[in-house]
């Protein structure tokens, strides 16, 4: 069965807090709900404890590549092991050619270059509200 995914909530993980922040206002201005951490391994523990079929489950990742600790490839990795559907969105104002190849090869939904603008992530968001999964 086809479904078209409607995202609301979104897990956002950045470990640069002024980054963090302005993206969590701007996309609860825009009426998302949005959790944040800044360690991978935070947000993991987060998704290991939320049911996926409550309100706390994120529709969304939006994870930054370069983070202290597990790095947001590697935390893709783990994700996508155990919830294969969720969307990921990647960014990063550190990416080579090698680290995008390995980005791409690791079931990324979408890769997103910082600086980000607001209206670019609103874009890629939409986008990805648009592209089924089975």
């Amino acid at each position: 069965m086809i479904t078209k995914i409607k995202i609301s909530h979104i897990l956002l993980i950045d470990d640069e807090s002024l980054m963090l922040s302005t993206l969590e206002k701007a996309l609860i201005m825009e009426g998302f709900k949005v959790t944040t951490f800044l360690s991978a391994e935070k947000a993991m523990e987060y998704l290991v404890v939320s049911p996926r079929n409550n309100s706390l489950f994120p529709d969304l990742i939006i994870v930054d590549y370069v983070l202290e600790g597990m790095s947001g490839l590697s935390f893709i990795g783990e994700v996508k092991k155990y919830f294969e559907k969720i969307r990921v969105i990647l960014m990063s104002g550190h990416m080579d050619k090698l680290s995008q190849t390995k980005a791409e090869a690791t079931d990324i939904d979408m890769f997103m270059s910082k600086p980000i603008s607001i209206a670019e992530l609103l874009q890629s968001i939409g986008e990805l509200e648009g592209i089924f999964k089975k």
